[in-house]
């Protein structure tokens, strides 16, 4: 804790305005990170997504980075500097000796950002839940009784409680997706490959992709930029502007607005209809979705059906690859019966009598897959839109495999909707659109065309500032609504 008398503040709800204050000298570097860090403390006896908090506060951040001033929190699934990840796991039987730190936190860092802390996940990435025997249950800050989605779990917890602005995790088959949503905040998957595997734990290494959690799609958008090289905001991120001293500071939330703005020629598809029988969207979710669609087709050139005849087919394919090589990655604690709980052996053991050729030509025709959803889909239009959870967000008891009340289809309903997407290595954004029945967040999922996040986030963004207005999804997040003074100030 720094001394000599520093209030520790009331902060705003998004990185954006804190960017702002700070650029404006509203409020010192030192005093946001203090803020931020006190707030840490209140985690364990509320939320359950901290594992250990990393003691950044003899760093002197880069006073000029986009991002200065800015805490974030991440999955433990990422080597960060000296950091070794424990992947959700009692004990680690993976090993990455040689593994350098991901290149994205050198990045981060590069524009300004301090790691706050490591987040709590599923076992080894293996969840669709936040179940993790060797851990507390994480706790759902928003909707109290609710599940938080696996395997990024800690990241959603932490971002919607205001513990820190942004989370990077990874998505596999709904990883970042299906967290944020059950927690009513947005999560990217971005297109595969675009962000650096490099120094995170495997799982399925074809479909493992790293994404952003944030309670805002203008923080998830700064962040992004805060992760790619300057060639690949220029390529993928055109006109792009940084919160950084250049803005204008009387215009800078119109200004950083533009940078989101959706065009009026988009052309919206959507399709709620899942070809599963077993997949059925309940009324109350589709109540919400249909009143969505009607409010975009107001700002939009068109909104129109779509049906999804292969996606059973994608589907049973990505499940194929994601078997096979968490197998492979899990194939020692396979092999001597230890090192891995049942949720992670229950993903992985499949993948060890999967036949060689079905995952031979799965890897083999997936561009074939890809080409034919952009042509069918995304050809005369620029977004698909698809539900995210067909029966809402469930309650923990629902899904929590050694309940009473388990029910295990709608466990697997939850990623019923994410999976194909990331098979086929297209970017997506989930984001609220409004609560159903049990005054649950209902969130819809937007996919685009190869490196089409800036318009998957304009389209976050314009449905955010229409229903929330500058403070984001989370309009008033349970950490940051507690006033909180250093200990320097309190003995003063």
């Amino acid at each position: 804790m720094p001394g000599g008398n520093l209030v520790i503040l009331s902060l705003p709800t998004t990185l954006v305005e804190l960017r702002r204050q700070i650029v404006d000298d509203e409020v010192s570097i030192a005093q946001a990170l203090a803020t931020q860090r006190s707030l840490l403390d209140l985690d364990p006896t509320h939320w359950h997504s901290i594992v250990d908090t990393l003691d950044e506060s003899s760093v002197e951040p880069v006073h000029s980075g986009s991002l200065t001033g800015v805490g974030l929190a991440h999955k433990d699934i990422f080597i960060i500097d000296s950091h070794r990840p424990h992947c959700g796991a009692k004990a680690d039987h993976l090993s990455l000796p040689t593994a350098p730190s991901s290149p994205l936190f050198q990045r981060l860092k590069q524009c300004g950002a301090s790691v706050l802390a490591t987040l709590t996940m599923a076992e080894y990435a293996s969840g669709v839940t936040g179940e993790n025997p060797g851990t507390p249950l994480p706790q759902n800050p928003l909707f109290p009784g609710a599940m938080v989605g696996g395997s990024s779990s800690g990241s959603a917890v932490a971002v919607a409680a205001g513990l820190c602005y942004a989370s990077l995790g990874t998505d596999t088959a709904g990883s970042v997706r299906i967290p944020a949503a059950s927690c009513g905040i947005l999560g990217l998957k971005p297109t595969r490959g675009l962000l650096s595997t490099e120094g995170c734990y495997p799982l399925a290494p074809t479909l493992d992709t790293v994404g952003i959690l944030a309670r805002s799609a203008r923080d998830a958008a700064q962040v992004l930029a805060a992760t790619l090289t300057e060639s690949e905001r220029h390529a993928y991120l055109p006109g792009f502007r940084l919160t950084d001293s250049s803005l204008q500071s009387s215009r800078w939330h119109e200004i950083l607005s533009q940078d989101l703005e959706l065009p009026a020629l988009t052309r919206i598809a959507y399709c709620v209809t899942h070809n599963s029988p077993h997949v059925q969207l309940h009324d109350d979710q589709r109540q919400v979705i249909e009143h969505y669609l009607n409010e975009l087709s107001e700002s939009v050139s068109s909104v129109a059906p779509a049906k999804l005849d292969g996606m059973s087919e994608w589907v049973r394919l990505a499940n194929v690859v994601m078997h096979v090589e968490a197998a492979t990655t899990h194939f020692k604690a396979l092999q001597s019966g230890a090192g891995i709980n049942h949720i992670t052996r229950a993903t992985a053991l499949p993948g060890t009598v999967i036949p060689a050729p079905w995952y031979a030509s799965a890897l083999r025709h997936a561009p074939t897959h890809q080409a034919k959803f952009l042509e069918t889909h995304l050809q005369n239009h620029d977004i698909l839109l698809t539900p995210v959870f067909p029966e809402g967000v469930p309650d923990w008891e629902d899904v929590i495999t050694d309940s009473e009340r388990f029910k295990p289809q709608m466990l697997l309903g939850l990623f019923s909707w994410t999976s194909f997407v990331n098979y086929l290595g297209l970017p997506a954004v989930v984001f609220p659109i409004g609560r159903d029945a049990r005054n649950r967040p209902v969130s819809i999922q937007a996919i685009g065309r190869p490196h089409s996040e800036q318009v998957l986030l304009a389209l976050a963004h314009q449905h955010e500032r229409q229903h929330y207005g500058e403070a984001g999804f989370v309009t008033a997040p349970p950490a940051l609504c507690h006033n909180l003074i250093s200990r320097d100030q309190q003995h003063a």
